[in-house]
């Protein structure tokens, strides 16, 4: 975690919240060193603790999203799978941490495809057939999408990005929990596309 960022914990310093994103270490723990906190639900509470490692809270019902960029190819990935985040961040890949939680599972999929140099993730069987009638890869389910619609993830579309070409083709998509980024890139060309799924709150 960067100098500044803030973080929430319960009264037991699990985290309930984070209003930024983590750096990773290990599959559970946050990196030595001093967080800013707030206890319970009081936000008047704050203070900071000191510790050598600090596990995060037990997340039986959910699953933490990664997410990774890629400077080369201007792709932002996104994985519920650890190994997989470990593997690309060994690669090459930019880590920018934990971007929502997901539920273990729910009445909504999560489609996750591959064209072979780019990923597209919808909730729609109707746009992930079309995809593969046109030669994408269906790389199955993902993660699922919260059925209580928690918390919101924005999807922004790159016009600048071609799918289908044989070059400039990565990168055309952009997911966001964050309405100020979804109006930043929209503020320089992305298009909007509205809500893609959703995060537990």
């Amino acid at each position: 975690m960067r100098a500044g960022q803030h973080a929430m914990f319960d009264e037991n310093y699990h985290v309930i919240s984070y209003e930024s994103r983590w750096h990773y270490h290990d599959d559970n723990f946050l990196k030595a060193g001093t967080y800013y906190i707030r206890v319970g639900d009081n936000a008047g509470v704050s203070g900071h603790i000191t510790f050598s490692f600090l596990r995060l809270a037990s997340y039986e019902n959910v699953t933490l999203m990664h997410r990774m960029y890629n400077m080369r190819s201007g792709e932002h990935f996104y994985t519920a799978r650890a190994e997989e985040m470990k593997n690309l961040v060994n690669a090459g890949w930019e880590y920018e941490g934990i971007a929502w939680t997901a539920p273990k599972s729910s009445s909504v999929p999560v489609y996750r495809l591959y064209s072979g140099t780019d990923h597209h993730y919808t909730t729609s069987a109707q746009e992930r057939d079309h995809l593969v009638s046109v030669g994408w890869s269906d790389e199955g389910v993902g993660w699922y999408s919260d059925d209580a619609k928690g918390v919101p993830l924005y999807r922004q579309f790159n016009p600048n990005v071609n799918p289908s070409a044989s070059t400039n083709n990565s990168g055309s998509h952009n997911y966001t929990t964050s309405k100020d980024e979804n109006n930043q890139l929209v503020s320089v060309g992305w298009q909007e596309e509205g809500i893609g799924w959703y995060g537990c709150k």
